[in-house]
């Protein structure tokens, strides 16, 4: 940051925000997931002065100032990762009306992949966490286009609460009120309108893990659909027991439902978490061994890298021939595993 920036921000000229050196520290700090209490440990580590009045003062002053230039950088680079993406879909020769608006929505079918990062580690069963990540990457390009900042606490907001005379005007990032489960579907629910509404384009399919939730909220309300005359009340899907299925939809209803394909990553995650439980338990109850879950996983991922552009239907032949290849016809549970899971290709 130049000293000559700090008049514009209200900063003192001799300020710890005011020095260039202070804001590539803690920038770099930033980047490699580290904050206050870490910049206070280097410092210490450094032999450099004031390293304790760091962590509480300095670097949140230091952050708020770098704050604006970071959020400029990305929204420029996801900008230029959407047009990107725009171009490798719909060709470069019809850029130039999308960029004018000339263009529906409707008519720009993105295929995207997204995934939530957490700021708290979860074990896969407990998600506590209060705020978090969500990414759309492109999927012709496997750049950025979209990201929303999702969190469900604000100290400042809660000091007030508790001392209405000391509250300062500041920037909230409380944005989601519910479970901390509920921010990834939430977190995609928004970046599909704002992506419908301002962004020119429609996402037609979304490659992520299997979160039945987010493929429920991102359907059509039947509800709604029964006030626009889409369907009528005896068209509202049934379950198997003949019940009304839940209507959780959320989605406008000028927004085309997105379509669901399962990430390969997660796929093989979920295939070898399960043979890996067999291989766990006692000798006597099973006799899959950690060597051959191993193996297993590794010739599933194999097959699945030879046929998960094939259809299930069409091309079973030739599934069942890239099955045998891969020795999986000797092993029954593999091959269960195989016979069962078909459709998800």
């Amino acid at each position: 940051m130049r000293r000559t920036d700090c008049k514009k921000q209200n900063f003192r000229i001799d300020s710890s925000e005011s020095y260039a050196l202070n804001c590539q520290f803690v920038l770099g700090l930033i980047q490699t997931g580290c904050g206050a209490q870490e910049a206070e440990i280097n410092l210490t580590f450094l032999d450099l002065p004031h390293a304790s009045s760091f962590q509480k003062t300095s670097f949140p002053r230091i952050q708020s100032a770098i704050r604006p230039a970071i959020k400029e950088v990305t929204g420029k680079c996801m900008m230029e990762a959407r047009e990107m993406e725009v171009s490798a879909t719909i060709g470069e020769n019809k850029m130039e009306d999308w960029r004018n608006k000339k263009i529906d929505p409707k008519d720009v079918k993105l295929t995207i992949s997204y995934d939530m990062g957490w700021n708290k580690r979860s074990s896969g069963h407990k998600y506590d966490s209060i705020s978090g990540q969500g990414f759309v990457l492109g999927g012709q390009t496997k750049k950025i286009l979209q990201h929303r900042v999702m969190s469900k606490h604000c100290s400042k907001c809660r000091i007030a609460a508790n001392n209405p005379l000391i509250a300062v005007p500041h920037e909230c990032p409380k944005n989601h009120i519910g479970s901390s489960k509920s921010i990834e579907c939430e977190a995609i629910i928004r970046m599909v309108v704002d992506a419908f509404n301002n962004l020119g384009y429609t996402i037609a399919v979304i490659v992520s893990d299997d979160d039945s939730t987010m493929k429920s909220n991102l359907r059509h309300s039947f509800e709604e659909k029964i006030k626009a005359g889409l369907i009528s009340i005896d068209e509202w899907p049934r379950t198997k027991k003949n019940y009304k299925k839940a209507d959780n939809g959320r989605l406008p209803l000028e927004i085309s439902e997105p379509e669901f394909l399962a990430d390969f990553n997660h796929r093989v995650k979920v295939i070898g978490k399960s043979v890996y439980l067999l291989a766990n338990m006692s000798k006597r109850d099973s006799d899959v061994s950690k060597v051959t879950a191993e193996r297993v996983k590794t010739n599933w991922v194999s097959m699945l890298k030879q046929i998960r552009h094939l259809d299930w239907e069409e091309d079973y032949n030739k599934i069942k021939s890239k099955v045998l290849v891969n020795r999986l016809s000797t092993c029954s549970t593999t091959m269960s595993i195989v016979m069962n899971l078909g459709a998800m290709f």
